[in-house]
């Protein structure tokens, strides 16, 4: 399975390369930057007759905020949402769904 990110310095180029990424079969594709900055390069691929805003790969928050604001703790959260994805987690805690399993194999015990 692919998965891309589109993470580019200025923006410039992101209407070009989400051109490219929505002809490739992609799971997941990820634009990082300001929030509101997908829908200017949706309104340049809408004007060409790409229509971006209505693929559901696409995800503008590319990941949860961990709290991290270094390079590597951005790309912790980006792999976390990539994983969510591939995995069809529900993102709920680890420990909910512990207690949720343990309920339900004492359920089909009884």
């Amino acid at each position: 399975m692919t998965y891309i990110v589109i993470a580019t310095r200025g923006h410039e180029m992101d209407a070009e390369y989400l051109k490219h990424a929505l002809g490739i079969k992609a799971a997941y594709i990820g634009m990082m930057g300001a929030p509101g900055r997908g829908a200017e390069t949706y309104k340049e691929l809408n004007e060409i007759g790409l229509y971006p805003d209505r693929d559901e790969r696409i995800h503008e928050l590319v990941g949860p905020d961990l709290g991290g604001k270094k390079p590597s703790d951005i790309a912790l959260a980006i792999m976390a949402k990539i994983q969510k994805r591939h995995t069809n987690a529900t993102g709920d805690h680890l420990k909910l769904k512990e207690i949720m399993m343990s309920s339900a194999i004492r359920m089909e015990r009884e």
